[in-house]
């Protein structure tokens, strides 16, 4: 008997603020405002609400079958992200929490496996550890995107148990699912003034840049800049890692932002 990480029962919501306390949870047919269903448990015979309240800890456990468009709002009707979430298929937990961006540890790494083999071997389908270990590197460690690779891997491989290979296949359909669904969303959420700074974040690397130095990158004064960087960071969009430090809040949003047109 293999003794595991038990993965979360229930999931937390949050923005730059901290947890969506009462925040509410939309779920619909990706692409359109149809509504689908989500589930209180992976068995699926129970439903939730749609919209789905956040407790008091801005938490909810949300199952689903396929993928879903997911609007949440925080307690004051502000929109926090509208994007494509969840697996394809059969029922995974959908991973929400990305606010600040934290990274797999060993132990997290084991709850993630946990989250993409469980589901997995409901259908006679093993994942090898070399299309885990893949899984993670393509993520950078965060646990959405070990999902959503996830995912679109389970649509592409022909037989089991996933490897690799499949992995490789996968991942360029992916990157781009992400950067419509994911990425795509959250750049639409910011104006004009905020999409220059992240652009001049961007191209300054993907670790932790200085405030001044974003300023320098726009040619302007850091004082003039300030409205947009806190505008950013009340849209859980990048956050202040330690004092005149800012990071994005998910790994991947600076590359990008480098392959967009200017």
């Amino acid at each position: 008997m293999a003794i595991t990480q038990i993965p979360n029962g229930r999931q937390q919501f949050f923005n730059a603020d901290g947890p969506l306390v009462g925040g509410r949870v939309y779920t619909f047919v990706p692409g359109t405002t149809v509504a689908k269903t989500t589930y209180v448990d992976n068995t699926g015979t129970s439903t939730n609400t749609n919209p789905i309240t956040l407790d008091a800890i801005g938490s909810a456990a949300i199952w689903g079958n396929g993928a879903y468009r997911q609007q949440v709002f925080d307690s004051l009707g502000n929109e926090v992200w509208d994007a494509v979430t969840g697996g394809s298929g059969i029922i995974f937990g959908i991973v929400v929490s990305d606010y600040p961006t934290v990274q797999l540890a060993d132990a997290a790494a084991a709850a993630a496996d946990q989250a993409l083999i469980a589901p997995a071997e409901r259908e006679d389908v093993l994942f090898k550890q070399d299309a885990l270990d893949a899984l993670y590197e393509a993520a950078d460690g965060y646990p959405y995107f070990v999902q959503a690779y996830g995912k679109v891997t389970w649509d592409v491989a022909t037989d089991s148990p996933v490897t690799a290979k499949d992995v490789a296949v996968a991942s360029p359909q992916a990157e781009a699912e992400l950067a419509v669904g994911f990425f795509g969303s959250r750049y639409e959420r910011a104006t004009p003034a905020e999409r220059d700074y992240m652009r001049a974040m961007a191209q300054l690397g993907d670790d932790p840049v200085q405030t001044a130095q974003v300023a320098d990158e726009l040619g302007r004064k850091p004082s003039s800049v300030s409205p947009a960087r806190d505008g950013l960071i009340k849209k859980g969009l990048i956050y202040s890692s330690e004092r005149g430090l800012i990071a994005f809040t998910v790994p991947h949003f600076g590359r990008f932002l480098r392959a967009q047109p200017v």
